[in-house]
């Protein structure tokens, strides 16, 4: 039980009792009232004592690590457990220029987001093809989750170079930011290596190896598993899957780590590069030394793609815009077009399905601001420059909810937070209980939706049962999200 500090009144009142037994058993009284010598003595003590308990009682809480606070990275650093930093995105730019020309890139020219983050310019020049189209490599100046910039984003030179627009794109995202580790999830990777002590090769080594690597959020280890199989038993063998950073708003899934970084985190464990990838001739190998080189393996995920389809039913403050939908008719990468006059929605907000590859979930808000119907032609044109990317043909727009962005942060929560199947022998560390399950339960879905501001009733359409993925290493990847208005 951890030592707890007394109050001020609480001490001083044990002082004058434990000098009026003392006086008692003396033969005298002793005058300890408001006021008196004893009072003022007691009283004074008892501001020196406070502090020293206080000392002791935040002291007995950085005893084990648990509770500990300021000496949290300490008690992780004698188990060789170091708080991860942040790491900065890397992101490919599409920009645009003079065609077919070569222009030159200053050394550390910056680009500058809307919110006023900044990243340096990789490369020394770009090669422009006859459309005058290219692309750059910049990366964050800070680190962090911020720094992940969603697909079509535009960042704007601080000082554009020679023979290239002021702006560009975000076209793809390399290497995601990440957050510096908390106090909790830096607490808990340290609780679990005090519960499952490593040794020699277990189960937490092998995560614990490949989750000291730059990028990797989690690993899951299949005991016994030989390399690229999805189920059987072979004593000896290991198989580990690397999951990178949540994916979060990010067009490309960036849990899937890549089989170049999973390479790269096996010459780690063979002591031939560090932890960020770079070759080393001092490393050492971590593997047990009774293991051949080919009998473990660092892989990464295998999605498999889910729709998610709910009906809702909102409360007064968060409405839909409108009722109904609109067929797509003939759009383009900046205009909206639908079949009818709809230009009584002109200043509501629409759900357009531009797809996948431009946006995570397919459907993206945006606002209908000044359309115009053409009755030839029986069409209603929105111009809309922030499309990400071309609406699908013939597909229906929906009115986007009041809490549209709300849902999507939620179901996306869900999503990055479900890990990759079991084998039949029940091999991966660790399990289901514990962390990462593999199955998307309808339940869950229901859950992560109730629990979203304004939102009072849920209707599941798509999947329509509990969603598990085939094979081991497999996990359930988000394909596209819509979110309707229960009639």
């Amino acid at each position: 039980m951890a030592f707890t500090a007394r109050t001020r009144e609480t001490i001083r009142t044990a002082l004058l009792a434990a000098l009026t037994t003392r006086y008692a058993a003396a033969g005298k009284t002793l005058a300890v009232e408001y006021g008196s010598d004893a009072y003022w003595m007691a009283d004074v003590l008892a501001v020196e004592l406070l502090q020293l308990e206080s000392a002791a009682e935040a002291l007995s809480h950085e005893i084990l690590p648990d509770e500990s606070i300021e000496l949290l990275d300490r008690h992780a650093a004698v188990y060789a457990i170091i708080r991860r930093v942040p790491v900065s995105a890397v992101l490919v730019v599409a920009v645009t220029g003079t065609p077919s020309t070569t222009p030159a890139i200053p050394a550390n020219s910056k680009m500058s987001s809307p919110s006023g983050a900044l990243f340096t310019c990789q490369d020394a020049s770009v090669v422009l093809d006859g459309s005058g189209d290219g692309t750059i490599t910049v990366v964050a100046d800070e680190g962090g989750s911020a720094s992940t910039l969603a697909f079509g984003t535009t960042l704007t030179w601080v000082s554009t170079p020679a023979g290239l627009d002021p702006t560009g794109l975000v076209a793809s995202i390399t290497t995601a930011g990440e957050d510096e580790e908390t106090d909790e999830e830096l607490r808990t990777r340290l609780l679990d290596r005090l519960r499952q002590r490593p040794a020699s090769g277990n189960a937490e080594d092998w995560r614990d190896w490949v989750e000291q690597c730059d990028g990797i959020a989690e690993a899951y280890v299949y005991q016994r598993l030989f390399p690229g199989a999805v189920s059987g038993e072979t004593l000896g063998c290991v198989t580990v899957v690397a999951v990178g950073p949540a994916q979060g708003d990010a067009v490309l899934n960036s849990r899937v780590v890549g089989s170049t970084r999973c390479n790269q985190i096996e010459d780690f464990i063979n002591g031939t590069r560090d932890e960020s990838g770079a070759v080393i001739t001092d490393g050492i190998q971590l593997r047990p030394v009774t293991m051949a080189t080919a009998d473990f393996e660092v892989t990464n995920l295998v999605p498999t793609t889910q729709n998610i389809t709910c009906a809702i039913k909102n409360s007064g403050r968060f409405p839909f815009p409108f009722t109904g939908t609109m067929t797509e008719n003939g759009s383009s990468a900046t205009t909206l077009v639908v079949t009818g006059d709809h230009t009584a929605k002109n200043g509501k907000r629409a759900l357009v399905k531009v797809g996948t590859g431009f946006i995570r979930g397919g459907y993206q808000a945006v606002d209908l601001v000044g359309g115009t119907y053409n009755g030839g032609t029986n069409k209603t044109t929105w111009t809309i420059t922030t499309l990400l990317g071309t609406p699908v043909a013939a597909s229906l727009v929906y009115p986007a909810p009041a809490n549209w962005d709300a849902i999507r942060t939620a179901i996306f929560a869900l999503l990055d937070s479900l890990g990759p199947r079991d084998t039949p022998a029940l091999q991966r560390y660790p399990t289901e209980d514990v962390r990462g399950r593999a199955t998307l339960y309808l339940s869950a879905i229901a859950a992560t939706l109730q629990a979203v501001p304004g939102l009072v009733t849920v209707s599941i359409t798509t999947p329509g049962t509990d969603q598990t993925p085939a094979n081991a290493k497999m996990v359930i990847e988000l394909a596209e999200l819509l979110i309707t208005e229960i009639p």
